[in-house]
């Protein structure tokens, strides 16, 4: 758009037409393959990792009352 030109305004049903949805999202993006596969069992396995290292602060930080 150069200086001199207004900006155009835009109806509430063209705002409407041009919302996108999920369905159509995903429809141009097309199946899961092999690699968002493995992506999210990456992410999955570091979930876990950052899980069971939290867990562990649970039984180590404690005093243990003895003597």
């Amino acid at each position: 758009m150069t200086g001199d030109e207004k900006p155009k305004h835009i109806s509430v049903d063209e705002k409407k037409s041009k919302e996108l949805d999920t369905d159509s999202i995903m429809r141009q993006l097309g199946q899961a393959g092999r690699f968002h596969l493995r992506v999210y069992v990456l992410v999955a396995f570091a979930a876990i990792q950052v899980g069971l290292l939290h867990t562990t602060y649970i039984f180590l930080a404690g005093r243990v009352p003895y003597r």
